[in-house]
């Protein structure tokens, strides 16, 4: 509903004091009737629904509060209470005539018409249509053309950092070229060149070369013959790839493959957990002869969704949508280049699924996936624009919805405030608000079905209360500061005793003890949130330790997690690695031999890696040994037989 449909009742026998309020409330466009006497008030209330009640404690023949009980009689907790007095002071007393009425709020006179303001706006924004931001709004309508995507683009004027693929995806348009600037926090500022539908330049500002990692990595070179190019020459001020030709050791195409890798690399990191300030010029692009087409920036955009976008967000993202039916779009194909890549190559007909399902949450329902990959789908989809959310008038949540509602209760126990609104810790105040607001939308107390249970509506209590709980820290300066101080002070500690447990994963490892390095690892995951090299690691020591009695419906869940590792950390040994494992363990023996030369050739000293070789080949050579599964005492064997 508008804002001038919402209805707050002042019962106050000052006549100075309540007619000053109304006028206050109604100049702020809500609707107000103010009352002297509380017996006026009840009458009312039985005959017209108020959204609010402001009420003195102190009031003649009824006191304040048993008015405000009267009207939960009537109306049970359907509307929002605020108390007030000038008298009743102690401490004891409002609390506990606080928590007797359902109040919101207890107000002491006398104060200041914004604070009550303020405690009506927190407690019943949540009922107001929300107007959604133009860049919000492309996920309802993505039909557009050049010109609407522009002027999306240039009414935006932040984003969180996994927003990125979205919104470069509007700005791949043959009709528009020009310069995106992102600005994050420490005010360093990234562009994106954009021609006619093509990125031709990413620049970041402290870029870090890959070009010697992607030259080692395609086996162009060794890392003897690299080094001496490695440091800058102030007699050849050249960039290395230059100086390489110059010096016959790579072809000049080679210069532009590794360019081109090394610009998808370079977009895969700005999208981050973070915020930007977004700029975009149009203007005139000369054509570049380096650049990223269609089709290869399809590839890092879905790369990115799986791989770098937190799980986590991407849900909360999604939650005021779940009530949202799905349609497809005016340009919707099942001939886009995305359908063609991981996740969507593996999820045939999930778009059918979608667009015949009531809403989102019908959907993820009847899919058969997980939540996590089920959402990377599904942004994948609204990010090329193929499909739209439809704003759903029905928000009422029922009985069917308990599973779900219990599974984001136990999830949100372990999150920060920042995680629990789906915001970096660089958010401004107006995106803690807006992120609020959004989640109370549907979260609300109120947006319970009046025959749900009990337990449905203890649940949304709890969800409810944890997003208001991560609000009222983050939108106050002061506190907000605290909290930040809290986490760091804490994650200092953590990082800590995860790095420890590491590198005593890592010893274990060395000596085979698989087990306990896993053990190690899982509670490393614990202290701190999943890098790279954890992921790695961790998979290192369930690969290592396979066995006949392993579960292989697992291995489909481990490709999953190596295909998450982003695309800039996948040019080490150890990445390299953990590929050739898994491939081992599918019989797939010639992709392991060459994922473990990989991981040789980036580590020479890769002893493990040189132990799966040696295996591999002599596996080759016999196969009346199972090398991969067998006893210890044959492989050993072979390994010791002479030659005749």
């Amino acid at each position: 509903m508008e804002k001038g449909e919402l209805k707050i009742v002042i019962v106050e026998d000052d006549i100075n004091f309540g007619q000053g309020l109304q006028e206050v409330i109604r100049g702020k466009g809500f609707q107000c009737q103010w009352f002297r006497k509380p017996e006026d008030a009840l009458s009312s209330a039985k005959l017209h629904f108020a959204n609010a009640y402001v009420i003195d404690c102190l009031l003649p023949r009824v006191s304040g509060i048993d008015l405000a009980l009267q009207l939960r009689q009537l109306a049970g907790d359907q509307f929002t209470l605020i108390l007030m007095s000038g008298i009743f002071r102690d401490k004891a007393f409002i609390k506990e005539n606080t928590s007797r009425t359902g109040a919101t709020a207890f107000l002491e006179k006398p104060f200041q018409a914004q604070d009550l303001i303020a405690k009506l706006e927190g407690a019943l924004d949540h009922l107001i249509d929300e107007v959604f931001d133009p860049f919000t709004s492309a996920i309802t309508s993505p039909d557009l053309s050049a010109g609407q995507r522009l002027q999306i683009i240039e009414s935006t004027t932040s984003i969180h950092g996994y927003e990125f693929p979205r919104l470069l995806s509007l700005l791949l348009d043959r009709s528009i070229s020009g310069t995106l600037k992102l600005t994050d926090p420490k005010q360093q500022v990234a562009e994106i060149t954009i021609s006619t539908g093509i990125v031709s330049k990413v620049h970041l500002p402290t870029p870090s070369s890959l070009f010697g990692a992607l030259l080692l990595e395609r086996q162009l070179l060794t890392a003897t013959e690299l080094q001496p190019f490695l440091q800058k020459n102030s007699a050849d001020p050249r960039p290395i790839g230059e100086r390489l030709v110059a010096a016959s050791l790579i072809s000049p195409h080679v210069i532009e493959t590794a360019n081109r890798d090394q610009m998808k690399i370079r977009l895969s990191e700005l999208v981050s957990d973070s915020r930007y300030d977004v700029q975009f010029q149009p203007q005139r692009i000369v054509e570049a002869h380096v650049a990223l087409d269609s089709d290869a920036l399809v590839e890092i955009m879905c790369d990115s969704v799986q791989s770098k976008i937190d799980p986590s967000w991407l849900r909360t993202f999604y939650l005021p949508w779940m009530n949202s039916p799905v349609r497809r779009s005016a340009k919707f194909t099942d001939k886009h280049a995305c359908f063609s890549f991981a996740p969507l190559s593996h999820t045939p007909g999930l778009h059918r699924t979608l667009t015949e399902a009531d809403s989102i949450s019908g959907a993820l329902a009847s899919s058969g996936l997980s939540e996590e990959l089920f959402f990377i789908c599904l942004h994948t989809l609204v990010m090329f624009g193929l499909i739209r959310l439809e704003q759903s008038a029905k928000a009422i949540i029922g009985e069917d919805q308990a599973p779900r509602l219990q599974k984001l209760v136990n999830e949100l126990a372990s999150k920060t405030h920042y995680q629990t609104l789906g915001l970096s810790s660089t958010a401004k105040a107006s995106e803690v608000k807006k992120a609020y607001l959004e989640l109370a939308k549907v979260f609300h107390p109120d947006k319970v079905a009046a025959t749900a249970s009990k337990e449905v509506k203890d649940l949304m209590q709890k969800l409810f209360s944890k997003m208001t709980a991560a609000y009222e820290v983050l939108k106050d300066e002061e506190h907000r500061k605290r909290y930040d101080k809290e986490l760091e002070q804490g994650k200092a500690e953590s990082i800590l005793a995860a790095e420890g447990l590491i590198e005593d994963g890592r010893a274990l490892l060395k000596n085979a003890h698989f087990s306990k390095a896993h053990e190690k690892f899982e509670k490393a995951k614990t202290l701190i949130p999943m890098t790279t090299e954890l992921k790695l690691l961790t998979l290192w020591s369930v690969l290592a330790g396979w066995s006949k009695s392993s579960d292989p419906t697992q291995l489909p869940g481990i490709y999953q997690e190596i295909n998450k590792v982003p695309p800039e950390d996948r040019h080490s040994g150890v990445y390299h690695f953990v590929k050739g494992l898994l491939h081992k363990h599918t019989s797939e023996f010639d992709i392991a031999k060459k994922c473990f030369k990989q991981a040789l050739f980036l580590i020479p000293d890769f002893r493990e890696a040189q132990r799966e070789l040696n295996v591999i080949d002599i596996s080759d050579k016999s196969k009346s040994v199972d090398l991969l599964h067998g006893d210890l005492k044959d492989v050993v064997g072979l390994l010791f037989k002479k030659k005749k």
